[in-house]
């Protein structure tokens, strides 16, 4: 069994196996998933903006997506450069390098190698919390969702959880004895973290809190060890301007802090349980974690709440950083604060190690922990559009519950081509929330109609939901639900014929 015990002596040889094998496992499990996925989805709407803005910087050019800072851009550039083709005019066609010469697929795999070394250091986490952890852990971050998710795309949202939970593990082992090399992983992992996203900057005050509630004794040395994690937390931001200043330029720095400030000011609507929030809510990221976990992840979590409860640098972090953004003005998807599985997965982990001790409640470690993966590879490789089996209860399958990234996110062309063949779609009309990645697969090319009257509709789940010209569409009944896009026959009907484009 892979379920230790609190006694690896006493159980089973895989329960004596050290933690690195685990994490191994972890990361080749979860690279190999990721891979499949990567081959699947289409791009997404916000990778071109970050592939091209890669492919800037390394033209020397860094005038590309100026809102973020470009520490991911980076690894993808460096993508770019191991495994796309060598390029042979100055600039790509159209000017969009996502589309030419393998740019997306390289730009791709730095994600992919983030997202294992993120099960991994996780998995490694977990040993320290819990005996027994490290293999139920090592299962459930190599199959979580939404890891899987957002860990095969060209974005920035995995590179923020690794270099965060790197910040915070390497914050945890400077507590417990400081020395200088300490002091400057925490500093470097910090700088990664807000060199990534601005939302990164949050460490700097997280983290002395979490040394202030995990140091021993009186309030005087609890401020110590909190000063003693702030002052190279803060050092983070020197990281920051020294990437600023090779990359694109000191001068970007400020400007991308006023685009972010900017973009806050304006907020974002959100798509929740059938109605567009025009500034969201306090609790959207809530349903999404909720929706986008599986359901058997959250009882062995609650059973090993206990071990991660003493580990603050695990949970209190992750948990600022998801109160910070669901109170904030954008709340787009889970992506946001995939953090928030630094801990839930530790807790799970320890939850089945815990279970697994008492004889008469053995059974649920691994009946939980095997219904939460087979929830998980059930939806391989489309967990963009992931949600736990409460979508049943959906018309729709829950894409009228989430939205974004959460849901259609421009990524169905292949799902949609092989959808159309499947039916046997005759001319088709297509209304899609993205950049037109459809028009690259040559059977939907083929089927597409520019002509007034079409057979069928493509109408992209984003467009359906949030859309008031596409409400007409509700009523009707689709061929298929597998979405992201869905499909309508349309024939006859002139009237949903001239609604079925993109806006």
């Amino acid at each position: 069994m892979v379920f230790g015990s609190a006694r690896p002596r006493r159980g089973p040889i895989l329960s004596a196996v050290r933690p690195a094998l685990a994490a191994a496992v972890s990361a080749a499990l979860f690279a190999g998933l990721a891979a499949g996925e990567a081959r699947w989805d289409s791009a997404t709407i916000d990778e071109p903006v970050y592939v091209d803005a890669a492919w800037r910087i390394g033209q020397g050019r860094p005038d590309g997506n100026v809102e973020h800072p470009p520490l991911a851009k980076l690894l993808m550039l460096a993508g770019q450069r191991l495994l796309a083709p060598p390029r042979i005019v100055p600039d790509p066609p159209g000017g969009l390098y996502w589309n030419s010469a393998g740019g997306l697929r390289a730009s791709r795999v730095p994600t992919i190698a983030l997202g294992a070394l993120l099960c991994a250091l996780l998995v490694l986490w977990a040993a320290r919390v819990a005996p027994g952890a490290a293999w139920p852990t090592a299962l459930l971050a190599a199959t979580a969702p939404s890891l899987l998710a957002h860990g095969h795309l060209a974005t920035l949202d995995v590179c923020l959880a690794l270099s965060f939970a790197a910040a915070c593990l390497a914050a945890e082992v400077l507590a417990e004895r400081p020395t200088p090399g300490r002091a400057l992983a925490v500093a470097l992992a910090v700088g990664a973290a807000v060199s990534t996203k601005w939302s990164g900057a949050i460490l700097i005050g997280a983290l002395p809190i979490a040394a202030f509630l995990g140091a021993a004794g009186g309030v005087r040395p609890r401020l110590r060890a909190a000063f003693l994690v702030l002052v190279p937390a803060a050092a983070g931001l020197l990281v920051l301007a020294l990437i600023y200043a090779a990359t694109m330029g000191l001068s970007r720095l400020p400007e991308g802090v006023r685009w972010q400030i900017e973009h806050a000011r304006q907020g974002h609507d959100v798509l929740l349980f059938g109605k567009v929030l025009p500034r969201g809510a306090w609790w959207a990221l809530l349903a999404s974690l909720a929706l986008k976990t599986p359901l058997a992840v959250f009882p062995l979590a609650a059973a090993g709440a206990g071990p991660v409860r003493r580990h603050p640098f695990l949970w209190l972090p992750a948990a600022v950083l998801f109160a910070a953004l669901s109170l904030g003005p954008v709340q787009l998807g889970i992506r946001y604060v995939l953090p928030i599985y630094l801990p839930l997965l530790a807790a799970a982990g320890a939850g089945a190690a815990r279970l697994w001790t008492f004889p008469r409640a053995r059974w649920a470690a691994p009946l939980l922990a095997a219904a939460a993966m087979a929830s998980s590879l059930a939806a391989w490789p489309r967990h963009v559009e992931y949600q736990h089996e409460a979508r049943l209860l959906s018309r729709w399958h829950g894409y009228d519950w989430l939205g974004d990234s959460d849901g259609d996110w421009g990524q169905g062309a292949k799902a949609l081509a092989e959808d159309a063949a499947a039916l046997g779609v005759g001319r088709l009309c297509v209304a899609w929330f993205g950049l037109p990645t459809w028009r690259f697969e040559p059977a939907l090319a083929a089927r597409a109609s520019e002509a007034p009257d079409c057979d069928t509709a493509a109408v992209s789940a984003t467009w359906l939901f949030r859309l008031p010209r596409f409400e007409p569409f509700r009523s009707e009944r689709p061929l298929d639900r597998r979405g992201p896009v869905l499909l309508f026959d349309v024939r006859g009907r002139p009237d949903l014929q001239r609604l079925a484009r993109t806006p």
